[in-house]
């Protein structure tokens, strides 16, 4: 299982929540006897990234200034909400499975409830797991234990 909870009990209490996803137990070993983890081998669990995506909604629009800065710049229009684990070059539109999701932007604000989830971010790719930024990881974080305890 892959978490971001460490106690195995809360995990186990709330896994259909708590658990990113699964490895299979047959995966390949990596130096660490640890299963190295790919696109090939990882389960999602759908419940999640249903779970993931409730947060982004609810959070997106207050709880991260880079997001609110990049709102002010575009001033009008739909703004990626974009997973930092390959971030794109500025100006250039990041890759569709790096892509949260997207919310509208007017006059240099996010407009709260307009937020919509891409069908296609993966949660793993070649690049790794998914990367919120540090505001938005922190209200999933805070979600989960709430939740778990």
């Amino acid at each position: 299982m892959l978490s971001f909870l460490s106690d195995n009990d809360k995990v186990n209490k709330h896994a259909d929540i708590a658990v990113i996803g699964r490895i299979p137990f047959d995966s390949e070993i990596d130096d660490n006897n640890t299963p190295k983890i790919t696109t090939q081998n990882f389960i999602e669990n759908k419940k999640f990234t249903q779970f993931l995506q409730q947060v982004i909604t609810e959070n997106v629009g207050d709880s991260d200034p880079q997001l609110q800065a990049l709102a002010k710049y575009y001033q009008n229009g739909w703004l990626h909400v974009a997973d930092a684990r390959d971030p794109a070059v500025w100006g250039r539109i990041p890759y569709p499975e790096d892509i949260f999701g997207m919310v509208q932007v007017k006059d240099g604000q996010i407009i709260q409830g307009t937020y919509q989830p891409m069908p296609t971010h993966r949660i793993i790719t070649t690049k790794g797991l998914f990367v919120l930024s540090d505001p938005l990881q922190k209200k999933l974080l805070e979600k989960l234990i709430k939740l778990c305890v």
